[in-house]
């Protein structure tokens, strides 16, 4: 009687790399939503503020993500240049968190979307 023993291991880790680049998009997607809603509720639905500026949407608009897979990781950005300011406030104006109480308040949810991506890859 003889055994053969065969290799998965270039298969297996096609998959997980396909995975983890879906798994990764797909933080990235939930994140940009999520965050769009918090700032919407942080500051699109709060009443107007002393200082008249107008809301125009363009912090809504500058909200995004890039997946970068050689580094395993998805960066979640805004590309407006004042966006730092309302994230963190100033001494000026108090500070507006959307990214902060994303990432803070919503880690089960992106956690979900992690394994049910995998779950799909690797089911039997």
């Amino acid at each position: 009687m003889s055994v053969k023993f065969v290799s998965n291991k270039a298969a297996v880790l096609q998959k997980y790399n396909a995975a983890l680049a879906a798994a990764l998009e797909a933080v990235g997607l939930l994140f940009t939503q999520l965050s769009i809603d918090e700032m919407d509720n942080l500051i699109y639905h709060a009443p107007p503020s002393a200082s008249g500026y107008t809301r125009t949407g363009r912090l809504r608009s500058g909200q995004g993500h890039e997946v970068r897979l050689s580094d395993k990781c998805v960066v979640v950005f805004n590309s407006v240049e004042y966006a730092i300011f309302v994230e963190m406030g100033t001494r000026h104006m108090v500070s507006k968190p959307w990214m902060r109480n994303t990432i803070n308040g919503r880690q089960k949810e992106l956690t979900e979307a992690v394994v049910a991506v995998f779950r799909q890859a690797f089911a039997a």
